[in-house]
């Protein structure tokens, strides 16, 4: 839907984007590869978990209802963790167990090792508690009470941590399905650009500016679960940006340029992606920053993705928009991303624009999640990102936001379950 300025609505232009998503695609990883990737497949245990009654304390393995202060046992034996338990002793025995160990059968109680006295008794081993009355299954980790076999342990579309590769470690998979990542290019444009590295030490090199939006824009994609198969640059001229496109087209699922978008003299990728037959779908976004977005399809597949050039913009879009439609290649709803936090300090919006700024997250005083819109100086301004932890967004309207007010928040980095909110408590 197009507003009274001439761009598209925010959430238009995301549900658009949503629709020219991948279908999914699976393959098979080694674990060791798989972290940050997402789950295709649910985990289930395959045995019970724990599989035994297992002691979570060094000491001695008793029948509760046999304690009692001053109680005395007999020691008939000792299990170390990876032992097969062997059968329970007769009354008024115990044996000695080690953390992890499994319990035998018949009993149902661990004593720790700090509460048992060896007690003088020649040719007898001789133990007394200093406890009082044991509960049954005191320090004994049941068998079963963490999980059943085939419960669900991780449900699918789960980005992979390190508790999901525990899990997986631990009931036998060595493989893991994950979601195959779409593959995105990058190609920055502008001659003021200069290599990371450029010591920018000449005369003219102080009109000129390091390339930080294709290491930056490298970074969150990769984060976002995207695979990046180049970064590239083209310089102020029709045939170049064209060329450069028309390489990333060849190597990737979409191409993401950076600057070159609008409709100055030096703005070349319209031009370039109309003589590459690429057709234009949509172009201008009511959102600050970012309104030159835009995007472009061949054979009805999204193609060409246009970012704005200065920094915080471009970031910004690559989250409202491109994470949109990657995280729906990779069968994850982004509409659950947004979390409502409470703002921790009143803020100005923009009157003509939904203004979607770089902010902070933290707790208000009553422990409820909140976020103070960070200091900026405009859309160029890459130093004052440091310390944010998302983007808030501000409804567009002329009042002033107050304290307490409840705005959606979109945090830099992606969830680990992909599909959950926290609730805003009253």
């Amino acid at each position: 839907m197009r507003t009274t300025d001439g761009v598209t609505d925010l959430d238009d232009v995301r549900e658009r984007l949503i629709k020219f998503a991948l279908p999914p695609k699976s393959e098979e990883l080694d674990l060791a590869q798989s972290r940050g990737r997402i789950l295709d497949q649910a985990i289930r245990s395959d045995r019970d978990l724990p599989p035994f009654d297992r002691a979570t304390m060094d000491g001695i393995a008793i029948r509760a209802s046999e304690s009692g202060p001053g109680a005395r046992f007999r020691i008939t034996g000792s299990i170390a963790a990876g032992d097969a338990p062997g059968a329970a002793p007769p009354p008024g025995s115990a044996v000695r167990i080690a953390t992890g160990a499994p319990v035998p059968e018949g009993l149902d109680a661990v004593v720790q090792r700090e509460l048992v006295t060896e007690v003088p008794d020649p040719g007898n081993d001789l133990v007394q508690i200093s406890a009082d009355d044991v509960d049954p299954w005191n320090s004994i980790h049941r068998r079963g009470c963490d999980a059943s076999a085939g419960d669900q342990l991780v449900p699918a579309e789960r980005r992979i941590d390190a508790a999901t590769i525990g899990i997986a470690a631990t009931t036998g998979r060595s493989l893991l399905k994950v979601r195959v990542r779409p593959r995105c290019a990058i190609l920055t444009t502008g001659d003021e650009l200069r290599e990371v590295d450029d010591p920018l030490d000449q005369v003219d090199d102080r009109y000129r500016i390091r390339d930080g939006n294709g290491p930056m824009l490298a970074a969150a994609l990769q984060d976002l679960g995207a695979e990046v198969v180049s970064v590239a640059r083209a310089g102020d001229e029709l045939e170049d940006t064209r060329r450069s496109i028309a390489e990333a087209l060849d190597q990737a699922d979409i191409c993401i340029t950076v600057g070159g978008v609008s409709a100055g003299d030096l703005d070349f990728v319209p031009r370039a992606a109309s003589d590459l037959e690429l057709e234009e779908d949509g172009r201008g976004v009511a959102v600050q920053p970012g309104r030159p977005f835009a995007w472009w399809k061949r054979e009805g597949a999204l193609r060409l993705l246009g970012l704005p050039g200065n920094p915080v913009s471009a970031l910004v879009c690559t989250h409202l928009f491109i994470r949109a439609w990657l995280e729906s290649s990779l069968g994850i709803d982004p509409r659950a991303a947004w979390t409502p936090r409470r703002l921790l300090a009143s803020v100005k919006p923009n009157p003509r624009r939904v203004a979607c700024r770089p902010s902070r997250f933290s707790l208000d005083d009553q422990g409820r999640a909140g976020v103070t819109v960070a200091t900026w100086n405009g859309s160029g301004d890459l130093a004052h990102l440091i310390g944010t932890q998302g983007i808030a967004r501000l409804p567009r309207q002329e009042e002033i936001l107050e304290v307490g007010t409840i705005v959606p928040t979109l945090s830099w980095a992606t969830t680990t379950t992909m599909n959950r909110n926290p609730e805003i408590s009253s």
